[in-house]
């Protein structure tokens, strides 16, 4: 065992110099066959190392190595930050190291989250690394952290290998390598929700432990209030369905013994497993309290605001879910035409989320002999309901973003898709008669289980997009291809939009398309100087300023529309003659272009 350790050990940690010469290569030589190459060989691990046993500490260590590897592939393209959120967030966390304290009265969801005004800084002055470094290498690192976590609680309900599966699932899901690296705050809520689970699952109960597990939940209150909201409705739902369950045992003379299925007539039905410590009404209390008082007096209520008119336009939908199917984004990402391998990422999709649903149902009803708890069981249910949610409510995918939803879902879903697998090779061995001579090993079904997922992450990293000369319709590809104009910056695009907010005159306003806007993010505080989003050409008044980067200029083509993270996105590319002609060009760097309108004729 040790040797296999150290051959472990050594052999993984080559993942993540891959990953960082495969970001080099794509930063300088705009080559991605170093990135082709490192996804190859992780595909090829995930294989590798599940038809194998080893140790938790080695299984933790490969887990962590692939992590940050997953990670740092996608975070180190570009010299500068990428994506949505993490705009805002950098530019809060730049105002504490610019004034040396927290301006707490800054009405801002961005500004009252500690992991982003708070943690950020001080890695970045304790390490000493500016904040783009920060974010793009010491948080990916931190996250890492949850992968590993998650592993020790599934071994502690199912096995060691199943635990490794899972987790891997849970890695290659695209939300967890691009999504999430343009919400930092996020990743720090998951770190303390993992915190809590681990805690709650593993350790033996002690006042220390109570102790750790409050500073655990006021970590996730402060970090992210969406991934606290998520936890909260999740615990709350998943304690009432274990109370009604105890009440119906108690009624029908249940022991409420684990997996005890046996009943008067025979059949099966589901009772409840012990354990239920992740559900205790003090620890469910003091998180709603926590998220109350931070929000109201942080957040200076912004956050509850938004969460009351979310709930609100969702049970104002609910009765019309048919006749507003095109509001519901679960339902558009998944009926949508999308190119033959995005199609072929869509069903696995689907196929990995019906397995959850076999393997949840299966372990209900005793069909799986495992050791899942009580607690964890009931709150992977309404993690499953969340998540069907998603699909099917209008508003409620849009609120919460669906990406971000799938991947906290994934927490609780992950070991049950590996479990649904493993129970239909069982159901399809069962099927064959007796006296065949066909004999399928279990190590065969953890392997298969690992081409599943190796399959999985292929399609979702973008790795056969390429190799189908496709352009996929997310930014899930960053690392791999850049034809999709993903928010993704250069140089001179930064020079460009520091010059307008420096020099723009107060009573003027600013257009940029959806994806430029995004940039103009690092400089301001959207809320009271926004940058606004073009919607449409004739929504330019006369003497604004228009703003064009790289995409636009090369594609002679701006992204006019809704926003694509809203309710129904109808973004669309449309010739930017529109904003070129007949209006001043009042800065031009050759990759980047600033209008200042005289008039703006409609499409």
């Amino acid at each position: 065992m040790t040797t296999i350790f150290r051959r472990k050990t050594l052999f993984i940690f080559i993942y993540p110099l891959l990953a960082i010469v495969g970001a080099i290569s794509m930063n300088v030589l705009a080559s991605n066959l170093p990135t082709m190459v490192f996804l190859l060989l992780v595909a090829i691990g995930i294989v590798y190392i599940s038809a194998r046993e080893m140790s938790s500490l080695s299984y933790s260590i490969v887990i962590y190595a692939l992590s940050v590897s997953l990670l740092w592939h996608n975070s180190l393209v570009s010299n500068h930050l990428w994506g949505d959120d993490v705009q805002s967030e950098y530019y809060f966390a730049s105002q504490v190291l610019t004034n040396a304290h927290w301006v707490s009265s800054i009405a801002n969801d961005f500004n009252s989250v500690l992991s982003i005004v708070m943690l950020a800084p001080m890695y970045s002055l304790v390490v000493g690394l500016n904040l783009v470094q920060t974010f793009k290498i010491v948080y990916p690192a931190l996250y890492s952290l949850v992968p590993v976590g998650l592993f020790y609680i599934f071994r502690k309900q199912t096995n060691e290998r199943i635990a490794f599966l899972a987790v891997c699932y849970f890695m290659s899901a695209f939300p967890f390598y691009a999504d999430m690296l343009q919400v930092a705050r996020q990743q720090i809520a998951e770190l303390f929700l993992m915190l809590l689970l681990v805690i709650g699952t593993t350790v033996a109960k002690s006042s220390a432990r109570t102790i750790v597990m409050l500073l655990a939940a006021i970590g996730l209150v402060v970090s992210h209030y969406s991934t606290a909201y998520f936890y909260i409705f999740v615990v709350v739902l998943a304690y009432f369905i274990i109370t009604v369950r105890k009440s119906s045992m108690a009624v029908t003379g249940k022991s409420g013994q684990p997996y005890d299925r046996a009943t008067p007539k025979g059949g099966r039905r589901w009772s409840l497993p012990n354990g239920t410590d992740l559900l205790e009404p003090y620890l469910i209390l003091f998180l709603g309290i926590c998220a109350f008082l931070w929000v109201s007096f942080a957040a200076l209520g912004l956050a509850f605001g938004t969460l009351v008119v979310s709930a609100r336009n969702i049970i104002a939908n609910v009765a019309s879910v048919f006749s507003k199917i095109g509001t519901v984004q679960g339902i558009t990402a998944v009926t949508s035409p999308q190119p033959f391998a995005e199609n072929i990422t869509r069903y696995l999709t689907i196929l990995m989320l019906a397995l959850a649903v076999v393997g949840l149902v299966g372990v209900m009803y005793g069909r799986n002999r495992m050791k899942i708890r009580g607690d964890y069981l009931a709150m992977s249910s309404v993690a499953l309901v969340v998540a069907g949610a998603s699909f099917v409510l209008p508003y409620f995918a849009a609120s919460l973003q669906i990406d971000r939803v799938y991947n906290l879902s994934l927490i609780f879903l992950a070991p049950f898709a590996i479990i649904g697998f493993l129970t239909l090779i069982g159901f399809v061995q069962g099927l064959l008669p007796t006296g065949t001579g066909f004999h399928w090993p279990i190590r065969r079904s953890y392997a298969a289980a690992g081409i599943l997922i190796a399959t999985f992450l292929l399609f979702n990293s973008g790795f056969f997009y390429v190799l189908a000369n496709e352009t996929p319709s997310s930014f899930t590809t960053v690392s791999l291809n850049s034809q999709n104009d993903p928010p993704i910056f250069n140089n001179q695009e930064y020079t460009g939009a520091a010059w307008l907010v420096q020099y723009a005159a107060a009573d003027n306003h600013t257009f940029a398309d959806e994806n430029r806007q995004l940039l103009f993010s690092d400089f301001t505080n959207q809320l009271t100087d926004p940058v606004s989003v073009l919607t449409s050409f004739s929504s330019i008044p006369s003497g604004s300023y228009v703003f064009l980067g790289t995409y636009n200029i090369e594609s002679s083509s701006v992204l006019v529309g809704t926003s694509r993270l809203s309710i129904n996105p109808t973004s669309e590319y449309l010739n930017s003659e529109k904003v070129t002609v007949d209006n001043n060009l009042i800065f031009s760097s050759g990759a980047t272009s600033i209008f200042f309108t005289i008039r703006v004729s409609s499409p």
